[in-house]
């Protein structure tokens, strides 16, 4: 004689708990409505929506708690309801909050960074630790050649070298600057000798 429609969530209205009740119900023999319709004798209630309790509640149907489920299942027979009554938590709450379901809402979207995202941080310090290790093998391995924006040559390595090579280096570029020794003339240079001699 029994027609239960279920509605039974987790408390922060993420977790819909209703099929295993309803599976307990149909077990000792009652019948579930998907639906809330007019032949429902029971709501199993617990966290649902404000709707359906008001529902309830103008149609004089039955609200039990998952309780009602547990004893009727543990006691093989049908158990007085009014001794497991239904709770509201959200029966003073203001109405958009009442309505409010999460599990029907997207999930909040994070952007994949490596502090969220496992194989990102892998991927991030694999690309750290091989940028770290080219920049020490850079600054090792290869004098730096900076230019001028005269377009003059400059040399200027990021670290000074023991060996002092970098250092031998630098005062012959320099010597050489200023003695103009093999350095091959540039084409405004080319000009500026044209013109004088003109």
């Amino acid at each position: 004689d029994v027609v239960a429609y279920v509605e039974v969530w987790s408390v922060n209205g993420t977790e819909n708990y209703s099929k295993t009740f309803t599976n307990q119900l149909e077990d000792m023999g009652a019948k579930v409505s998907k639906t809330f319709n007019k032949q429902v004798t029971h709501v199993v209630f617990k966290d649902g929506y404000q709707s359906t309790w008001d529902k309830a509640q103008k149609r004089g149907v039955k609200l039990v708690s998952v309780l009602w489920v547990e004893k009727c299942r543990t006691a093989r027979a049908h158990v007085d309801e009014a001794l497991f009554p239904a709770a509201n938590t959200k029966e003073h709450l203001p109405s958009l909050i009442k309505k409010k379901r999460k599990c029907m809402q997207p999930k909040d979207f994070i952007p994949k960074t490596p502090e969220h995202d496992k194989r990102l941080q892998k991927k991030f310090e694999k690309m750290a630790t091989e940028l770290q290790r080219q920049k020490r093998s850079l600054d090792n391995d290869v004098p730096v050649l900076l230019f001028e924006s005269n377009g003059s040559l400059m040399y200027s390595p990021t670290i000074k070298m023991c060996s002092g090579q970098h250092s031998a280096m630098q005062r012959r570029l320099q010597e050489m600057k200023k003695k103009r020794e093999n350095l091959s003339p540039t084409s405004s240079q080319m000009l500026e000798k044209s013109l004088d001699n003109q």
